[in-house]
């Protein structure tokens, strides 16, 4: 199953970004995978982020929400 993945905005200590749909290097925006959790932590090792901000329970990063659309990302925050 192929995945789109988009992450909530964000707006703390001065810096802040709209939602954002996550994108491979070559340019794709979907990822390969049984579920949507399991597409989410591909992206983030693929993208070279670092695991130690992911909380897997929630599916977060860095206190952000994934999404599988951008209405419900933008609707979250931003």
């Amino acid at each position: 199953m192929k995945h789109k993945i988009w992450i909530e905005g964000y707006n703390i200590t001065g810096q802040s970004q709209q939602a954002t749909q996550l994108v491979k290097d070559d340019g794709s925006t979907q990822w390969e995978a049984n579920s949507f959790k399991e597409a989410c932590k591909k992206a983030i090792t693929e993208l070279g982020w670092d695991m130690k901000h992911y909380d897997e329970d929630q599916n977060i990063y860095w206190g952000c929400r994934f999404f599988d659309s951008e209405k419900s990302a933008r609707e979250a925050f931003g």
